[in-house]
């Protein structure tokens, strides 16, 4: 049986009509942005975190599986035999993934199903296991989840991205006009090999279209 998590996302996907609002951390990489990371960081072969709808690769989980109780490296094994990947060159995992702290279910010794800390501190528990996994986040270098002394790198985007509504979402009627959930966004990579911490870079929007855009057309 689903857990309590899954059951109120399944109530929510049901749903006749929906507010902008209900979306929640629910929003999805657009398909030319995925392609753009996928192109000059990648290659990525396992979606860590999906609703079985959006996901980017042949491998994925979703709230079902929960990433969090799951091993990456066997999820990875996978993704790297379906997609007959260069053994000479490592694939990776790739999350963006919900902010939001949700448990399976009530109480304290629940387990938990997302929320930054905890995703970031799984992450890390499969980089120093060897699993390189990068991640699509929010700029928010100030937050107690932002893994400092841990991550491999940083990419910043410079520009905002807009993120998609997932398919469920059928807007009511008296809803407004949605925008992308748009903010400045990073990709956090933990490499699996090593602790060393190279310097921060950046990449531009524009770059980015530049190269996913003409990907997503094919």
């Amino acid at each position: 049986m689903s857990n309590q998590y899954v059951q109120e996302l399944n109530r929510l996907k049901a749903q006749t009509s929906h507010l902008g609002s209900e979306i929640g951390d629910q929003w999805c990489t657009p398909d030319w942005l995925y392609l753009a990371l996928n192109e000059l960081y990648g290659p990525y072969v396992v979606d860590l975190f999906t609703d079985g709808q959006n996901s980017k690769c042949p491998v994925y989980y979703t709230a079902d599986d929960n990433a969090l109780q799951q091993d990456w490296l066997l999820a990875l094994g996978r993704g790297s035999d379906r997609v007959g990947a260069d053994p000479m060159e490592p694939t990776k995992c790739f999350g963006n993934p919900p902010y939001s702290i949700k448990r399976a279910a009530k109480g304290r010794n629940a387990e938990h199903m997302t929320g930054m800390t905890h995703i970031m501190a799984k992450a890390y528990a499969e980089h120093l296991n060897g699993v390189p996994s990068h991640w699509l986040v929010k700029s928010a270098t100030s937050e107690s989840w932002w893994p400092n002394e841990l991550w491999s790198q940083v990419i910043h985007i410079k520009g905002r991205i807009g993120f998609d509504p997932p398919t469920w979402y059928r807007p009511d009627e008296m809803a407004g006009s949605i925008g992308g959930a748009g903010f400045g966004a990073s990709l956090i990579i933990f490499n699996g090999e090593d602790r060393l911490q190279k310097p921060e870079e950046y990449v531009t929007r524009e770059h980015l279209m530049d190269v996913g855009m003409p990907l997503a057309k094919l």
